[in-house]
């Protein structure tokens, strides 16, 4: 009898703050689970970003590279250099000339534009939702440079 006594004394039970204790826990540790998800996702959509942004960017420099060489490029108009791309935003930069005398390229100006035989143009894309209705976001867009020479 002594035994049995005993027995029952240890299957009380669990008391209302263990029980609390182990929800709470259990709480924080699901809403780890659950933020390391999301931030699954979010990493997923912004690699998405990117890769169509990579896509787009290579696809547009191949367009500039195709189009024939325009002397004087972007003097007095945005750029000559204009392409399209479906499901991208491109941006085409503004030609830089290269300019012997300085050993660098610069802005191409009436001036130094009729003796430039070399051509730096800047490509930037990302994906067109990114972009809104402005300019591409940096942390979302690919730039690429392209060099053409004349013929």
């Amino acid at each position: 009898m002594n035994d049995l006594s005993m027995r029952a004394a240890d299957d009380r039970g669990d008391t209302l703050i263990e029980i609390l204790i182990t929800v709470v826990i259990m709480g924080i540790a699901f809403a780890a689970i659950l933020g390391g998800f999301a931030t699954s996702v979010k990493a997923s959509g912004v690699h998405e970003d990117l890769a169509d942004a990579q896509a787009g960017v290579r696809n547009a420099a191949e367009q500039v590279k195709a189009k024939a060489y325009v002397p004087c490029a972007g003097v007095g108009a945005t750029s000559n250099y204009s392409v399209s791309v479906g499901g991208v935003h491109v941006d085409v930069g503004t030609p830089e000339v290269w300019v012997n005398s300085t050993s660098s390229f610069v802005t191409a100006t009436s001036l130094n534009c009729p003796t430039a035989q070399l051509q730096r143009i800047s490509v930037t894309a990302c994906r067109a939702s990114a972009a809104g209705s402005g300019a591409c976001p940096s942390t979302l867009s690919q730039t690429l440079v392209v060099t053409k020479r004349a013929p």
